[in-house]
């Protein structure tokens, strides 16, 4: 089954699959949020071929009230592709930090 993916906002889209993704920038990173769970990822600005650098990387965790649910890294790897989607989906210049 094909997901769809729409535009939500500046550097902010949605899925019907239940989860959204929004840049905020250098002080907030990136927000995934899923159901009432959001975790914020780290991003810094990029000055060369990418506008953003992306950091994926564990340990992730879902902020307060869901900070003691563990994130699997199978959790963190479906997190991982929604992200890149969204970021695809909103044609943001980006490189994921290995």
């Amino acid at each position: 089954m094909l997901h769809r993916i729409w535009w939500q906002g500046v550097r902010s889209a949605r899925s019907d699959e239940g989860y959204s993704v929004r840049l905020r920038g250098l002080k907030y990173g990136l927000e995934y949020r899923e159901g009432d769970r959001v975790a914020q990822i780290c991003v810094e600005t990029a000055a060369v071929e990418v506008d953003w650098i992306i950091y994926i990387l564990p340990p992730i965790a879902w902020l307060p009230p869901h900070q003691h649910e563990p994130i699997s890294e199978q959790k963190r790897l479906q997190i991982r592709k929604r992200i890149v989607a969204a970021l695809d989906f909103l044609k943001i210049k980006y490189r994921l930090a290995e």
